[in-house]
């Protein structure tokens, strides 16, 4: 009984963090003056995470989750050329808040 209530913990909060996570790309879609509704971003960045799962990773992950990102927008109705560079734009302000979290976290690791 144990596990299944261990196995609904994590399904919820897997979940809420797909959620959340869909629901940001939303706001950063938008924040780059690309005007798609909720669903066509979750239909065109679904391909983006799923390139992640690719054993063909380049340096970063730069180039394969590009792609995924402009193969799924451009289906949903951007042009080439905004799909490449917005796939850019994602890829490097997941970078950034990457760097910037994952150092704070590090330097908070070696104060205590």
């Amino acid at each position: 009984m144990k596990s299944k209530k261990l196995f609904g913990y994590v399904f919820v909060t897997s979940m809420i963090i797909w959620c959340f996570q869909y629901s940001m790309l939303y706001i950063l879609t938008n924040a780059m003056n690309i005007n798609l509704g909720f669903f066509e971003v979750l239909f065109g960045s679904t391909f983006a995470f799923f390139t992640t799962v690719l054993p063909i990773q380049g340096i970063g992950g730069f180039g394969t989750i590009e792609g995924g990102w402009t193969v799924g927008f451009i289906a949903v109705g951007l042009t080439k050329e905004v799909a490449i560079s917005s796939g850019f734009a994602y890829h490097i302000t997941i970078w950034i808040y990457f760097l910037f979290l994952g150092l704070t976290g590090f330097i908070s690791i070696r104060k205590e």
